[in-house]
């Protein structure tokens, strides 16, 4: 007979449910409600397995987050959702057999959910709570799961952390400007260095006084806490400061309208020119040729369709990195990525060339160089 054990959070905090539950390594689904959505929480005897907030479907709430991560697109996750309706096969096994998204990532990404629901309800002291003790189906390994006490101390930590650098990101809607070098935050917090430097630096790059600060917590992939406590830091020492209302509705407005309509221009034109070049060497053909028919003069070599599928490649190459820039705010680790060509489409004439290309940064930009042969 499964047990259940349900209240309300005025009269019984979370605190105390995360206690009872952990002292009594309790199994079962504990569901949440308030601050206007309802969120699941899975233990196995006393620990936390998963935890996310309730979506329309069973992953769709993981599938935004790996969106809002710049993992995946949105269509390709609306595409294997698709077909994990009508093939009865769970999203993250289509996510991974699909070779959509990396088996590291995925994990990566469920984790930081979890984490991410769990410092949210910790805040929570207005809503209910519906206990159900039951069966946990899952596959993953006890050490990796999260004891209910150690998220009682370092939730009541993180909160009260949490109150001190708040006030210095007010608003996940902010925007940032650089106005100094990270380094200088490494020598202002020397001795007393709470982040590693890798993290310091993800979060510092992200800043370009354009993206949100809600953007630059998802991209850095760092969760909500540290990813905000890292930039209220820069901010305190002044390595970055917010923009005024004005001027980030401005900028956002001008990264909505100009670098798409560009960006559609670059591709359009990138479609159009080698059919108007190979229209081109069939009209000169067809001039050549006599009255009777009969050709005269030079036959076309393959060395011009040769060079126009490469100079195509090249195009469609730089849009891609482009576009890839735009929707995720950053430049792709390198050229393998599936996913990279998905916005332009399958408009190559030919298959890619065997001879990969291969991109060096520079402060302003990419240069795209052409393959070794």
């Amino acid at each position: 007979m499964s047990v259940a054990l349900h209240g309300n959070l005025k009269d019984f905090g979370i605190a105390e449910v995360f206690q009872l539950i952990g002292q009594q390594r309790k199994t079962g689904l504990l569901q949440i409600t308030g601050e206007g959505q309802t969120v699941q929480l899975a233990f196995d005897e006393g620990a936390v397995v998963w935890a996310s907030p309730l979506g329309r479907t069973e992953f769709s709430v993981l599938g935004d987050r790996l969106v809002r991560c710049g993992i995946i697109t949105r269509a390709r996750v609306h595409e294997l959702m698709e077909e994990s309706a009508a093939s009865a096969r769970p999203l993250p096994s289509l996510l991974v057999s699909s070779s959509a998204v990396e088996e590291s990532d995925l994990e990566e990404i469920s984790d930081l959910l979890s984490r991410e629901t769990i410092f949210e309800v910790m805040g929570w002291t207005d809503g209910s709570f519906h206990f159900t003790a039951q069966t946990i189906h899952h596959d993953t390994p006890a050490e990796k799961l999260i004891a209910a006490e150690q998220i009682l101390m370092d939730g009541l930590r993180m909160l009260d952390e949490w109150r001190a650098f708040k006030n210095l990101v007010p608003s996940e809607d902010m925007v940032f400007q650089r106005m100094g070098s990270v380094e200088v935050y490494r020598q202002r917090v020397r001795g007393k260095f709470r982040h590693k430097a890798e993290q310091v630096d993800r979060v510092f790059q992200l800043v370009d006084g354009r993206l949100t600060a809600r953007r630059i917590i998802d991209l850095s992939r760092l969760g909500t806490f540290e990813a905000t406590r890292i930039l209220a830091e820069l901010h305190q020492i002044g390595v970055i400061e917010p923009l005024d209302a004005k001027a980030a509705r401005r900028l956002k407005r001008q990264s909505r309208e100009s670098r798409p309509v560009a960006a559609y221009v670059r591709w359009g034109f990138a479609a159009a020119l080698p059919v108007a070049l190979l229209a081109l060497l069939v009209f000169v053909g067809l001039q050549q040729q006599p009255a009777g028919g009969r050709s005269i003069g030079t036959p076309i070599t393959r060395r011009p369709l040769e060079d126009v599928r490469q100079q195509f490649e090249r195009r469609r190459l730089h849009n891609a990195l482009d576009a890839r820039r735009f929707v995720t705010g950053n430049w792709p680790d390198d050229l393998s990525s599936p996913d990279l060509l998905a916005p332009l489409g399958e408009l190559a004439l030919a298959p890619p060339p065997s001879h990969a290309y291969y991109y060096v940064k520079r402060a302003d930009g990419i240069i795209l160089l052409a393959p070794k042969r």
